[in-house]
């Protein structure tokens, strides 16, 4: 995909390929998104530490190796320009140490709109390239995995045309803190071909 998406009156936002520059931005966007999209799963303190933690992990993770294997999409407002929601993907695996690339199933590692802009639309448009660049890596099929209880964003994952695979695992938070996560998976085939034209 191109590394910016053209803004329109109707689709105020552009997407792009984030930088450096992007990292506090992108932090106070998965923090916020935290702090609104999980206080009924985990207690006020926990939850403000961890949001704090991903408030500031954002600088030192876009310089690890393993972010050369993967992408951070931005969405941005054409009116100044500040990162309003992200998604992280790239190859499956990327984050297992040791474990081998998939080549066939790409992978969102995260997706966070900054609560001041749910309902926008901008999350379906951020969804749909993440989808093209994915789909523009030969990556088949995409998966996901979000907690149990994350109702809004599990609604968000099955309009966007995700669906459950089956697969669940336990999520160890610290301090006696496990939650359950469900994989969500989809074909891509469907996007690489409109994006070339196909029938």
């Amino acid at each position: 995909m191109d590394d910016e998406a053209t803004c329109s009156p109707l689709n105020p936002f552009a997407v792009r390929e984030a930088d450096r520059g992007d990292a506090t931005a992108i932090g106070e966007i998965h923090a916020a998104a935290w702090m609104a999209g999980f206080a009924h799963l985990l207690d006020h303190d926990y939850l403000t530490a961890a949001a704090d933690r991903r408030r500031g992990m954002w600088t030192e993770l876009i310089g690890d190796r393993r972010m050369r294997r993967s992408t951070v999409l931005v969405a941005v407002p054409e009116a100044d320009g500040q990162p309003v929601a992200f998604a992280h993907i790239g190859p499956a695996g990327v984050w297992n140490d040791g474990k081998e690339l998939s080549t066939d199933l790409g992978e969102i590692y995260g997706f966070y709109a900054h609560p001041s802009v749910w309902g926008s639309g901008v999350s379906t448009m951020l969804m749909s390239h993440a989808w093209i660049s994915l789909a523009g890596q030969a990556f088949a099929k995409v998966c996901l995995w979000t907690l149990e209880g994350a109702c809004r964003a599990r609604r968000f994952y099955g309009k966007s045309g995700f669906r459950e695979t089956g697969n669940a695992r336990d999520h160890d938070f610290g301090g006696g803190r496990q939650l359950r996560e469900v994989e969500y998976g989809s074909s891509l085939v469907a996007v690489d071909k409109e994006r070339h034209g196909a029938g």
